[in-house]
């Protein structure tokens, strides 16, 4: 299996200049339009750029300094009913040993979002294209590690909320993504959902979620599957919620539980959040979908509105019935605005990957994949810094 992304690339960037060059031009007389520029550097040190797995006899950990840099274009248009934004953004990686793996295009981002809100119905709609040599950042609830490889993905999101009553709202819901991986299997998932949730007082909502779907897998394996869930969401005091949500899966007639829970403490200068999750996914290049127990953590500590300090630790183990990977990670991050328009960015993650095969097998053996990445950034942004922080403000609330 090969993917064109060359011509994927060209496609997505046509579509995003086309965009940002649209909006603001047809929008101008009805709304307030924005646009801004931002450009960053980054050294990152990567000590196990393919994944291998320790005291393997095939392969040894390889280590390599890389930079990074590269633009982000951003236009929206802001009314009181209707919010469009449009950005695409890319990154060279020049390595500082393995330079067969430069790349010019190394990491794209293409997405688009349209939300549209009245007092009786609101409507979110969102398109986005990755495309990477790190799938490892594709893998949000499973966390497995993938060696650096060139990756995508497609996805696109709507949804539509209907206000049936002042304390009553009805969600219809549709979810697609596709993702590939050079040299591995490629899966395309649609996902239906209807809620309805209603509000018991100013402090409780409960929910009931249906969910609908299947997943295409390239070597020919189709999941359909059905999830049905309730919730609890409550506001202990005006620092301090949590949210509960349980019910069942069918995936070809298999059944497993579905359940979420999180619980967040919000202070005066950042907050603490604990989050379970017990779901299927699928994680990038596998044939099928994997059992998922993921259990993360969030400590951030803003004492000034310029530095932003955040901890994060995340255990996941995922697998099917012939092998299971269990994921330890820490990531470490501190944001520091020295200007305005200017902001630097330390992170430093470890990481360790378990991965234990059924012993009947004849080609059975575990697998421990160490890594460490500790990366510097800085982005200096020019245009409109309105929205920026705003959006800044509202995620340390």
């Amino acid at each position: 299996m090969t993917i064109d992304f060359r011509t994927a690339g060209r496609d997505v960037l046509a579509i995003a200049i086309a965009a940002i060059l649209f909006v603001p031009g047809t929008a101008q007389a009805q709304g307030q339009t924005y646009g801004r520029v931002s450009g960053s550097i980054e050294q990152l040190y990567d000590s196990n750029l393919f994944a291998a797995p320790e005291n393997s006899p095939f392969a040894t950990p390889q280590s390599d300094w890389i930079t990074r840099l590269g633009p982000l274009f951003e236009a929206g248009y802001e009314s009181q009913p209707l919010n469009v934004k449009v950005s695409y953004g890319f990154d060279a990686e020049k390595y500082q040993d393995l330079v067969e793996l430069d790349d010019a295009f190394a990491r794209q981002n293409a997405a688009t979002s349209l939300n549209y809100r009245r007092q009786t119905f609101a409507a979110e709609l969102t398109g986005e294209f990755v495309r990477t040599q790190s799938p490892t950042d594709l893998n949000v609830e499973t966390l497995r590690f993938v060696g650096r490889s060139p990756a995508q993905r497609i996805a696109s999101s709507e949804a539509f909320t209907f206000n049936l009553s002042p304390v009553t709202k009805l969600t219809l819901a549709h979810l697609f993504n596709r993702d590939s991986l050079v040299g591995a299997e490629t899966s395309a998932a649609n996902e239906a959902r209807v809620g309805l949730a209603r509000q018991l007082s100013g402090r409780t909502t409960v929910r009931g979620d249906y969910k609908l779907g299947y997943t295409d897998f390239s070597n020919g394996r189709e999941e359909r599957f059905h999830v049905g869930t309730v919730g609890l969401a409550h506001a202990l005091t005006s620092m301090l919620d949590f949210e509960v949500n349980g019910g069942v899966r069918s995936t070809l007639g298999d059944i497993d539980p579905e359940l979420s829970a999180q619980m967040r403490q919000r202070m005066q200068h950042g907050g603490v959040a604990v989050r379970y999750v017990q779901t299927r996914e699928t994680t990038i290049g596998g044939g099928a979908s994997l059992q998922v127990r993921r259990v993360s953590g969030e400590v951030n500590y803003t004492p000034t509105r310029a530095i932003a300090f955040t901890v994060t630790p995340a255990r996941a183990s995922s697998g099917g019935t012939l092998s299971r990977d269990v994921v330890y990670i820490v990531d470490i991050q501190t944001k520091i605005r020295a200007t305005r328009r200017w902001s630097i960015l330390a992170l430093g993650r470890a990481g360790q990957q378990e991965r234990s095969v059924d012993r009947t097998l004849p080609t059975a053996a575990n697998d421990v994949i160490n890594y460490r990445i500790v990366s510097l950034k800085t982005v200096v942004t020019l245009g409109a810094l309105e929205r920026e922080r705003e959006d800044a403000e509202t995620e340390t609330r």
